[in-house]
């Protein structure tokens, strides 16, 4: 049985983290292994890759579409978690072929993993954002 990311973007404005779109990446056991240790080896075996950290469960102030979309998936849901805009922009270094796999999310029209580099395109209303995400199978 395989596995399956649903992953979300919320972005900070004014302090509130609010709902900002579904992306939907395609399998990668080695972006799950590295994102939340799903699907990975043990340590120590050839094929083990360090996650960026256990799973972090979702932020206490999620918003409010963010856990109706959890909701969808009644207990089938697992291993939630979350990354800021800096692990997600170090992240797209090594993994960006399969973040952008599909039809892309973007920022207001610019790339999210721009978001330090050219920092000035985007509104100046966006303070952050982050990525949040479960897995089901």
């Amino acid at each position: 049985m395989g596995c399956d990311i649903h992953a979300f973007f919320e972005i900070k404005v004014h302090g509130d983290w609010l709902f900002y779109g579904y992306h939907r990446i395609p399998r990668d056991y080695k972006l799950f292994s590295r994102l939340a240790n799903v699907r990975n080896g043990e340590p120590g075996d050839e094929w083990y890759i360090e996650p960026l950290s256990e799973t972090r469960g979702f932020p206490h102030n999620a918003s409010e579409m963010l856990r109706l979309h959890e909701k969808v998936y009644d207990g089938d849901a697992h291993s939630h978690s979350w990354i800021s805009s800096q692990e997600y922009v170090a992240l797209f270094k090594d993994y960006g072929d399969t973040l952008k796999a599909t039809k892309w999310l973007y920022l207001f029209g610019n790339s999210f993993e721009d978001f330090y580099e050219y920092r000035d395109d985007f509104p100046d209303f966006v303070e952050d954002f982050r990525m949040c995400f479960f897995f089901d199978n």
